[in-house]
């Protein structure tokens, strides 16, 4: 193999590791901001909803996200006043299936985190489901397995 052969196959790898993390931090701001606004959809987040946030994040991912970067999250969410479904909505074409279903899930895990899953998570739920594709019957399905894991 000649050294310029080498060269192009580091840069190709370089480059789709590049495009993997720039996926993954557009997956994790999605996944932060839904949690986030399914959270605030009851009027108020407490440090347990963060720390929750987290480790619902690492188990629906597999990932590690920090805890630091879940408020982060939170504070430009609140600064923008942006609406979930809006941002979601811009960045929808650039979220594969199973991170549509992901992002939902996750919701839908801090939503039940307390027991209950009241019509302003459940709105603010399919609000973001509908922003991203995610149509009713997948909505549904995603919702039973968060409510029924096993």
């Amino acid at each position: 193999m000649s050294i310029w052969k080498f060269f192009l196959g580091s840069k190709k790898y370089e480059n789709t590791e590049k495009q993997e993390l720039a996926h993954l931090n557009v997956v994790q701001d999605a996944m932060v901001k839904a949690m986030a606004a399914v959270a605030f959809a009851d009027g108020k987040v407490d440090n347990d909803e963060i720390k929750r946030m987290g480790q619902i994040y690492n188990k629906v991912t597999g990932n590690h996200v920090e805890s630091s970067a879940i408020r982060a999250g939170i504070q430009i969410a609140l600064d923008n006043k942006e609406p979930i479904e809006t941002s979601l909505s811009k960045i929808s074409n650039d979220l594969e299936p199973t991170d549509k279903a992901n992002i939902i899930h996750a919701g839908a895990l801090i939503a039940l985190a307390n027991g209950v899953f009241d019509d302003s998570e459940k709105s603010t739920l399919r609000q973001a489901a509908n922003a991203m594709g995610v149509g009713p019957e997948s909505f549904n399905r995603i919702i039973d397995r968060a409510k029924n894991p096993n």
